[in-house]
C-alpha cells in the first residue's frame, strides 16, 4: 500500500484578486510618543550645551579614588568645622575652631573684624555641607551658612589628611 505525503499548503504570494493584504498600524498618537522616547533615549533630545557633571562626595560620586574610611573621617570633619564656623562667624572675637590650620585660625581672626554690626545679635547655623575629592588625601567642602534674615551663602575650604587627622588647611570668602 502506497501512501501520499499530504500537500504542503503555502500561503499565495500574491492575494486573490480584490482582496488586500490586512496590514495592522500602530495608532499615530502611540507612534509619535514611541518615536519621541526612542529619540530621548538616544540623546537627541538633550541640550546642546552640556554643564560639568558635580561629583558631589555626598551624592555618591567621586572625582577622584578616595577609600570609604577616609571619606567617613573627611565628612566628619567637614561637618564638625563648618557646623562650628558657621555659629561663630558673626561674632566679634574669634574663637578656635577645631580642625583648623593655623593659617586658618588667622584668616579667620582677620575676617571677624569686618562683620558688620547689625550681623552681630544673629546666630546662623549650618545648612547643607557638600564634599568634593580633589586629590589622594584632598577634600573641597562648602557649608552653607543660614542666619533667618540673610539670604544663605556658601564657604569653601579645603581639608588635608594629615597624620591621620584631616584638617582645614585653607578657606575662602563667602560665595
Amino acid at each position: 500500500m502506497q501512501m501520499e505525503a499530504p500537500a504542503q499548503r503555502h500561503a499565495p504570494a500574491h492575494p486573490p484578486r480584490g482582496c488586500a493584504h490586512r496590514v495592522k498600524a500602530a495608532p499615530l498618537p502611540f507612534a509619535l510618543i514611541a518615536l519621541g522616547a526612542l529619540l530621548l533615549l538616544l540623546g537627541c533630545g538633550s541640550p546642546s550645551s552640556q554643564e560639568p557633571v558635580s561629583h558631589s562626595l555626598v551624592a555618591g560620586g567621586r572625582a577622584v579614588p578616595l577609600p570609604p574610611v577616609q571619606l567617613a573621617h573627611a565628612a566628619t570633619s567637614a561637618r564638625r568645622f563648618g557646623s562650628a564656623y558657621a555659629r561663630s562667624i558673626y561674632r566679634r572675637s574669634h574663637t578656635r575652631l577645631p580642625l583648623a590650620s593655623p593659617q586658618v585660625e588667622r584668616d579667620l581672626q582677620a575676617a571677624s573684624t569686618r562683620v558688620p554690626l547689625e550681623r552681630r545679635d544673629l546666630r546662623p547655623h549650618a545648612g547643607k555641607i557638600a564634599l568634593q575629592a580633589i586629590g589622594p588625601g584632598r577634600v573641597q567642602a562648602s557649608v552653607e551658612v543660614i542666619d533667618g534674615r540673610s539670604a544663605p551663602f556658601a564657604v569653601a575650604f579645603t581639608l588635608r589628611r594629615a597624620r591621620g587627622i584631616w584638617l582645614v588647611i585653607a578657606i575662602s570668602p563667602p560665595e
